[in-house]
């Protein structure tokens, strides 16, 4: 599942975008598109999500120990160059 510039990012857990990614070290990968288009180019975003609810989404099951979490920011898809900066980031 890819996405282009002008796709809306999901809005609620009901219409998250989850994409799997089989990668060689594990096909335990899934991204999770919270932001989609050139809206907010240059302007620092703030989000907020409850990867509780967001797992069993992703996996189809419900969550056990985190092992890992990746903030992913790439233009793959779309053949795009960006750069991007990630302030403050806490899991509670």
């Amino acid at each position: 599942m890819g996405w282009t510039p002008v796709d809306p990012p999901p809005t609620s857990h009901a219409s998250v975008q989850v994409a799997k990614s089989v990668t060689p070290r594990s096909d335990r990968t899934r991204k999770i598109v919270v932001e989609s288009g050139s809206a907010g180019l240059r302007q620092w975003r703030s989000y907020r999500r409850n990867l509780t609810g967001d797992f069993p989404i992703a996996f189809g099951e419900a969550p056990g120990a985190l092992q890992a979490v990746a903030f992913m920011t790439d233009g793959n898809n779309t053949q795009s160059r960006l750069s991007t900066w990630h302030g403050d980031i806490a899991l509670h």
